[in-house]
């Protein structure tokens, strides 16, 4: 994958349900990662799922 984002959960040590990810570098990345995910193909989106699965704390993310 051409330029590859890091899921949330990587990027930043944020609980998912965390302020930071409300407000400042924590809400700029998830905007950011959000608007470069929904734009991959579907085949795409689920090898990405498949490189970096969902944390127990983070399950049902990718669904959201």
């Amino acid at each position: 994958m051409e330029d590859l984002l890091e899921p949330p959960w990587e990027k930043f040590d944020y609980d998912r349900y965390d302020m930071g990810w409300r407000m400042g570098k924590g809400e700029d990345y998830l905007m950011e990662w959000a608007k470069w995910y929904y734009q991959l193909s579907e085949g795409a989106q689920t090898n990405y799922q498949s490189t970096f699965p969902e944390p127990k704390e983070w399950k049902g993310f990718y669904d959201e």
